[in-house]
This record gives structure tokens, C-alpha cells and sequence, in this order.
């Protein structure tokens, strides 16, 4: 028996042999040095915690690390974790400290397209945060291993730890004023874990402070309606240069801008507008006996009940029914009886 099991005897004590795993049995993650460089390397992650303000619900805390420093260059708190939140982090880091070399995180959709089968269209399709990498030319790389950026994961769990103390202490009960703490916030932390630059190189490389809000940004593709108007959002608006109304030709595709501070800018034939809501005076209401058609005007109690909803349908399907060319005009005629 002692034999089958492998039962060695050191120092008068029994011990079993385990035979050792192969390699072929576990995904090895060995151990790997920090960069030389500061801004060589940034670790994006988010993580959730209990709400500040002692709900049931959940909060998202954004974090950017830099790899050869512990440094941490930005942290924002949302709701959830969104590519707002995202844009915010890359705002605290890019006016501080500069545009990183590379970039690595988990495969969330706000990074990469998230497709089983992709056709050619969408193998050359960009996220918002990819098109924002690009201008900064950042390599972004992407992994599904937590090992591979073990630095953000490791302080996003103090940060867990640390944070509802921390709100608690400075009796902040809403995200507007996490946010706002957020920064005091980062110095302890990095006073606390970071390293120093004393003899660390650096590869951050400088940014224009004025133009990074235009370049963290959304873009959604519009096409101008009649009246010279883009339709965004429930909304309507015109576009502007320098507090004057500039038209646009009906029909014309452009991209819509909306940065991640709630900015809105157009883009069309190679020029930028400024898009202004139109007033709601402005807007027609579509109405018919005085009834509002629009859905931002509904109609109210004492419109439904002075008039009808059906006298309008029962007048649109006369036109439509004296319009049709095959009908004889008896049977047209004969709309009229209802």
C-alpha cells in the first residue's frame, strides 16, 4: 500500500507524492516586469460597488493605471460602466499627464467590435474609443485575461475596500459629488501605492488641452430634413458659425458629434457647424381642428374631447381612396357616404 501511494518518510513523518500537473492541464500566467517607461502602458478596467447612497443598486468606478508606476492618471464614477465613462477617464489623463504609447483592456464593445462572424464591412469598422486611440495613435489592445492587466484589476479592488468608507467620512450621498471628491481621491491613493519618477523615463506624449474635448466624442450619422433642421435625440436643431443660421441642402448626409460632455457639433462637406435647438414656438405642431399631431405637443383632454381622432382618418382615407386611377367613379363616389 505504501508503495501505490508513494508514502516517503522524512524525518519520521509520512508524506504522499502528487504527481505535478502538465502544462497542457492549466493556462500558465507567469509573472512579468514593469515598463521602463512611464506612458508606455495604460490599464483601462471598470469594477461596481454598493451606490453612495445606500440603496440596492449598483455604481461603476472607471480607472486608468499606468503599468511602470502604479500611477493612477484618471477615475470617474457612473451608474454603469459606459463609454462616457470611458471618455471621462482618457479627459483626466490626456490634460495631466499626455496621450499614452499603448493601451490594453478587457473585449468590452466599447473597445472592439464584438462579432462571432464579421463581414468586410465591419472588420474596417471603428469604435468611438478606437477612432479616439487612432487620432492619438494609441495601439489599443484588447484581452479577455485578467492576469494581463493585473494592475488596474488589483486597485480596483482597494478601491472596493476603500470607498464607501470614504464617502461615508466626507458624507457624500450622489455621484455629482463622488465625482467631484474623485480627485482628492486619486492623490491619497497615489501618495499611498504609486512609485516616484525620479529615475523612470517617460513616454507620455503632449496634446493639444484645447481640442480633446472634439476628439472624445460620439458619432452618429444624419441625414438634413426639410426646413434645413437635423433630427438627434428626440430633438430638433439647426445648424450655426458664428451665431448665424447657415442652411444646408435638404438630403445632405453628414455626422453628428456629440462629445462626451453633451456637446453637439455637425459635420458636412469637409466643414464643422455648431447644432442649436430649435425653439419650440418654432416647431410646427401638425395639427388638425386643433388637435396636436406632434408627439413633443400632445393633444390634451379637452382637444380629445371637442374633436374626434376618427374625423381625420375617415378625411386621409377618402383623398387616398379618389386618388387610386383603376376606380370607377361610382366607387369612388361612394367614399363620400361615410
Amino acid at each position: 500500500m505504501r508503495k501505490n501511494k508513494k508514502i516517503v518518510n522524512v524525518d519520521g513523518e509520512d508524506f504522499e507524492l502528487v504527481e505535478s500537473m502538465s502544462v497542457e492541464d492549466f493556462d500558465p500566467h507567469p509573472r512579468r516586469p514593469r515598463n521602463a517607461y512611464t506612458g508606455y502602458l495604460l490599464q483601462i478596467d471598470a469594477g461596481f460597488f454598493d451606490a453612495p447612497n445606500d440603496t440596492d443598486g449598483k455604481c461603476a468606478v472607471h480607472v486608468a493605471i499606468d503599468d511602470a508606476t502604479d500611477l493612477i492618471t484618471g477615475l470617474y464614477f457612473g451608474q454603469q460602466e459606459t463609454t462616457n465613462g470611458y471618455f471621462y477617464v482618457m479627459d483626466q489623463t490626456l490634460c495631466k499627464y499626455g496621450a499614452p504609447k499603448n493601451i490594453v483592456d478587457d473585449k468590452r464593445s466599447t473597445f472592439c467590435v464584438n462579432r462571432k462572424k464579421k463581414s468586410s464591412f465591419e472588420n474596417d469598422f471603428l469604435t468611438n474609443f478606437e477612432m479616439t486611440c487612432q487620432h492619438y495613435c494609441i495601439n489599443l489592445h484588447v484581452t479577455s485575461i485578467p492576469q494581463q492587466k493585473r494592475r488596474v484589476e488589483r486597485i480596483i479592488g482597494t478601491i472596493k475596500k476603500r470607498i464607501r468608507t470614504e464617502l461615508h467620512l466626507q458624507n457624500i450621498t450622489t455621484l455629482e459629488q463622488a465625482n467631484a471628491f474623485a480627485q482628492n481621491f486619486i492623490n491619497d491613493l497615489n501618495n499611498k501605492f504609486a512609485l516616484h519618477f525620479n529615475n523612470i523615463k517617460s513616454s507620455w506624449k503632449n496634446v493639444n488641452a484645447n481640442e480633446i474635448e472634439y476628439h472624445l466624442c460620439k458619432h452618429f450619422i444624419r441625414i438634413v430634413g426639410k426646413g434645413n433642421v437635423i433630427y438627434m435625440n428626440n430633438e430638433i436643431y439647426y445648424t450655426s458659425r458664428d451665431g448665424r443660421n447657415i442652411n444646408i441642402v435638404p438630403g445632405k448626409k453628414g455626422l453628428v458629434i456629440e462629445t462626451f460632455k453633451g456637446k453637439l457639433l455637425f459635420y458636412c462637406c469637409g466643414k464643422y457647424y455648431e447644432m442649436v435647438p430649435v425653439p419650440e414656438h418654432m416647431i410646427d405642431d401638425h395639427s388638425h381642428d386643433g388637435i396636436s399631431r406632434n408627439t413633443r405637443f400632445p393633444a390634451t383632454e379637452e382637444q380629445k374631447r371637442r374633436h374626434s381622432y376618427t374625423c381625420f382618418y375617415v378625411d386621409q382615407l377618402k383623398y387616398v381612396v379618389k386618388k387610386q386611377k383603376h376606380l370607377t367613379n361610382s366607387a369612388k363616389k361612394s367614399v363620400d357616404i361615410i
